[in-house]
């Protein structure tokens, strides 16, 4: 607990505002499905339950590696975005174009802040 007092976490604003855009990308595809009502909510778990869980885990790494000042947790997390983008890319037919613009740039963020933080 000391070591977390001391300074461990990431006071990067790159990082913050890369976790922010996923957390908002999250809530763009969701509110998306879940506007359909029951319909939209089956449809989500058939159809888009890996797309989701490909998008909650780096959000949550992105959190865990910020707040434990964990470097190896958020270079994870910038590689599972960039598959996941180049995914929705090669596939054509992205769920939400919103996630089409803001996950290149989260990329982008979380790039530049893994690169500046010093560990």
């Amino acid at each position: 607990m000391d070591k977390f007092i001391c300074g461990m976490a990431f006071q990067s604003p790159w990082l913050w505002t890369a976790y922010f855009i996923g957390v908002l990308n999250l809530i763009f595809m969701l509110s998306g499905f879940l506007v359909g009502g029951i319909i939209g909510f089956v449809f989500l778990l058939l159809f888009a339950g890996f797309t989701i869980a490909w998008l909650i885990f780096p959000v949550i790494m992105i959190h865990f590696g910020i707040k434990m000042g964990q470097k190896a947790l958020l270079c994870v997390a910038f590689v599972v975005y960039l598959l996941t983008f180049i995914g929705i890319i090669a596939s054509h037919t992205p769920f939400d174009p919103k996630s089409v613009f803001l996950q290149p740039i989260q990329v982008v963020l979380l790039l530049i802040g893994v690169l500046t933080v010093n560990k």
